[in-house]
């Protein structure tokens, strides 16, 4: 036998390719459930063990991961040229947990269980069989009853201008920032500042205050740019703060698309994270929704021995996020109008309860109504395009020689 020949088969209950955020926490609530005694594969080509992102939520309800939050607030801050305001949250808090935490806590749970490994290593194939699916590592293969399959290919993902088929890029880099003088609030996150130039994009920073002297800031933006300067920019000009040390912690892209995932790949095979359309597309948040539906498929095991009885995609808000998806494609540098208005005319809580995709009908209606029509989003695209179909019109009229 070769060596690259298949040397064993070793069988498992479940299997989970990626070892992630979406794979651990599956697989922390699967020991944390009837199925605990399970035999569970995690298979990864690396070891998590960097702080490689933070994992940023809002929520009205316990976790299973608020032991391990590093830092949370009641208050969140709106912050744009015309506008800005300190909203309180009520019940909601909205929290942030360093990626390595979650990491470290899971793998620590996970270390307790025997019947729990795992691979280091690069999965080549999946492929059904009649017990389950046989998952290729190398020149070794295991079989898992249930396989969970988390992996996304983004240069697979091109964008189409047309509903179902919109793919658009959200960059972001973080600097966690330290300043000898208290330069920030602890009490209060700022999610959304646009006091910079849209520049026919739309980008704002974050900022999350962990003490008066240190504060995590994000620039997101769907452009390409120089991160440095403008974050540079950001600190000394809008921020005030000349004195002060700069550590990248993170940068990236987040796939916002409205393209819908297959959950289920095969008989057997579960698509999970971002390959199970976990993030959302208007907003690009993801943590709670991925634990969420771990719990949907716990459920579902339990209640019909397979994992794909959960929720689908609810046609309303889905509508909602191509939309939006279409106009941060067409109208990117427009969109500051558009979050503007929805934070200056509306409590905070109604704004997560729609975000969460949680909002009752009454609510959305009080939303929408609460908006004066220059900040309402389809009202200004339908505006521009008139205007420029109006323009465009005249135009070719003058050509032809119809108007003087």
């Amino acid at each position: 036998m070769t060596e690259n020949e298949i040397v064993q088969t070793k069988k498992f209950d479940f299997i989970i390719v990626g070892g992630g955020v979406a794979g651990l926490a599956l697989a922390y609530h699967l020991v944390n459930s009837p199925f605990s005694g399970c035999s569970i594969l995690i298979i990864d080509q690396n070891h998590k063990d960097k702080n490689d992102r933070t994992l940023s939520f809002w929520a009205d309800r316990p976790t299973d991961f608020d032991q391990i939050v590093y830092h949370s607030w009641n208050n969140i801050s709106f912050v744009s040229d015309e506008f800005a305001r300190e909203l309180d949250l009520g019940e909601y808090a909205y929290k942030t947990i360093r990626g390595l935490d979650f990491y470290q806590f899971v793998q620590n749970k996970l270390d307790k269980f025997s019947n729990v490994e795992f691979l280091q290593g690069r999965v080549q194939t999946i492929v059904n069989e009649k017990e389950g699916a046989l998952v290729k590592v190398g020149a070794e293969q295991y079989l898992g009853r249930w396989v969970f399959d988390s992996r996304v290919r983004p240069y697979e993902f091109k964008h189409t201008p047309r509903f179902g088929k919109q793919v658009i890029r959200q960059y972001f880099v973080g600097w966690l920032l330290e300043s000898p003088q208290k330069s920030f609030n602890p009490k209060s996150a700022t999610l959304f500042d646009f006091r910079i130039p849209q520049s026919k994009d739309m980008r704002f920073f974050y900022l999350l205050p962990f003490s008066e002297n240190q504060a995590l800031i994000e620039y997101v933006g769907l452009q390409h740019t120089n991160y440095d300067g403008i974050m540079k920019n950001y600190v000394e000009e809008i921020l005030g703060i000349k004195d002060y040390k700069a550590e990248a912690v993170e940068g990236g892209a987040i796939l916002l698309t409205d393209r819908r995932f297959k959950r289920r790949l095969g008989r057997n095979v579960m698509a999970i994270g971002t390959a199970g359309g976990m993030i959302k597309p208007s907003s690009g948040y993801a943590f709670t929704r991925i634990l969420n539906d771990c719990d949907a498929i716990i459920n579902s095991l339990l209640k019909y021995n397979h994992p794909f009885k959960v929720p689908g995609v609810n046609p309303f808000y889905y509508a909602l996020d191509s939309f939006m998806l279409e106009a941060m494609s067409r109208f990117s540098g427009k969109m500051k109008t558009v979050f503007t208005g929805m934070f200056k005319y509306n409590p905070a809580r109604r704004v997560f309860r729609f975000l969460d995709e949680r909002a009752t009908p009454r609510e959305i209606i009080a939303m929408i109504s609460a908006m004066p029509a220059k900040h309402l989003f389809i009202w200004t695209v339908l505006t521009d395009e008139k205007k420029k179909e109006q323009l465009q019109s005249r135009g070719d009229k003058r050509q032809r020689g119809e108007v003087g």
